[in-house]
């Protein structure tokens, strides 16, 4: 089998976020495959090593592509790819990514990822988020939906992350921020 971490990538720089995002889906597929195929292995009792041995290895191959493809300065493709240090935030699949490990979060959560991820150092209130990821109207009084998903967000997060750092800030009576403004050096985030 190839070692796809070493596959050549398109020449063209414009190229490297649509690359990414292919990755991104075609490793969330992978990703699934393997998970039906455990599924499969324990319900039939059937003999699934060779596969599934193959298709760790194919899943660990494309993170660490996915980890080496370069990030583009295209204005138009930086819309779809947020890239904030060592996370990825991949709007067309609505994948997530962070030091090359897939983050496996429910929709809510990664709507509320994605709202952050486009100004990582503001803070976003919370009406404007419960606007946004539920789509809700009017003024909202009392809810734990964002307090929750925001928790579920952070834990994912700090998680997948071996420098255990916090990605996501609570400022009480107002809202959150991806980024602590005073978290030290800047990220890179093309969005």
């Amino acid at each position: 089998m190839q070692n796809l971490a070493n596959a050549p990538l398109p020449a063209a720089p414009a190229d490297h976020d649509e690359v990414w995002a292919q990755l991104a889906v075609i490793a969330r597929r992978a990703d699934r495959l393997r998970s039906q195929i455990a599924d499969a292995a324990a319900a039939d009792g059937a003999t699934w090593s060779p596969v599934m041995s193959a298709l760790t290895t194919t899943c660990r191959e494309l993170r660490s592509a996915l980890a080496a493809v370069p990030v583009s300065t295209s204005a138009e493709q930086s819309r779809r790819v947020v890239v904030i240090g060592d996370l990825r935030v991949c709007r067309d699949s609505r994948d997530a990514w962070l030091a090359g490990r897939r983050l496996n979060l429910p929709p809510k959560v990664f709507g509320v990822l994605e709202q952050l991820a486009a100004d990582p150092f503001r803070v976003h209130p919370k009406q404007e988020l419960l606007r946004s990821v539920w789509d809700w109207q009017g003024t909202i009084t009392r809810t734990r939906s964002l307090d929750t998903q925001a928790s579920r967000l952070r834990r994912a997060l700090r998680d997948a992350d071996p420098s255990g750092r916090a990605w996501v800030v609570n400022r009480w009576g107002v809202g959150y921020a991806l980024l602590a403004a005073d978290q030290g050096a800047a990220p890179a985030v093309a969005a």
